[in-house]
Formats: structure tokens, sequence, C-alpha cells
């Protein structure tokens, strides 16, 4: 399985890595600190699964979604961010792609879950 992870925090990149090798090892993680860049190599490359924050510089969780969304064969989306704004949620509910909202931090619970759903 190939996990891409976009966040432009480091630390969590980090983080997130540690916890998603430990409940899958052998799994190839990808990490994005711009999404514009993910959403460039989604044209050409199809991970199995997309963690996306939504707040970053440049290029928003949000603008990454409307991006993409209409892509065929688009991988499932899990939304892994700070945001605790129950507008953020219920947004997210209306994009087919996206499978889970999470709060961070990315938790081994909430990522072992996520396996068991692909």
């Amino acid at each position: 399985m190939t996990i891409w992870h976009v966040d432009d925090d480091t630390l969590q990149l980090e983080l997130a890595a540690a916890i998603l090798q430990k409940a899958a090892p052998g799994d190839a993680i990808v990490s994005f600190e711009d999404a514009s860049e993910a959403a460039a190599r989604l044209r050409h490359e199809s991970p199995d699964l997309i963690l996306l924050d939504l707040n970053m510089p440049r290029m928003s969780g949000w603008d990454f979604i409307e991006a993409v969304a209409a892509q065929p064969g688009l991988p499932p989306i899990v939304i892994v961010t700070s945001s605790i704004d129950p507008r953020d949620k219920a947004r997210s509910a209306q994009y087919a792609c996206v499978r889970s909202f999470l709060i961070k931090p990315l938790r081994l619970s909430d990522v072992r879950g996520l396996l068991h759903q692909s």
C-alpha cells in the first residue's frame, strides 16, 4: 500500500510517518509539505490513500480537494487537521472522495481503523 501524507508541518509529517510505519510496516509513506506538489504528482501516480491537512499556505486542503475531486480513480482522502470547527467536518462530508475526518495528532488507533477500511 502507498500512503501519501500532505501537511506543511514537518514535525507532523515525521510523527505520522512513525505511526504509519508501526501500523503498516513495509507500506510506502510519501510526504508532501506542499499540496500543489501532491496535486501535480497525482496526475501521474495513484496512491492507495491520502492523508490531508486543511490549513496550509499556497494551496489549502480544500483547494487540493477541489483541484482533484473530479479526477477518475481518485484514492480515498482522510482529512487530518487541527480544526475542531464543526463546519469543516460538515464540509468534508460533501465530498465523496473524503473517507474520514480526524483531529490531530494522528493516533495509532486511527491509522489501524483506516487500514481496515481499505
